[in-house]
């Protein structure tokens, strides 16, 4: 089996600590931050 390199991977995990855990997967694990929601501008649920 060969992995297609132009595959995404979107993590999207609760967190109670938002900053440490973009540490972890940015810093860490060399991820990068496709999308940052704020307080002012919630991601709708509806489709």
């Amino acid at each position: 089996m060969t992995i297609d390199p132009r595959a995404h991977l979107r993590l999207a995990r609760p967190s109670r600590d938002l900053a440490a855990a973009e540490r972890f997967y940015a810093d860490g694990l060399g991820l990068h931050v496709l999308y940052r929601g704020t307080a002012t501008a919630p991601v709708s649920t509806t489709c």
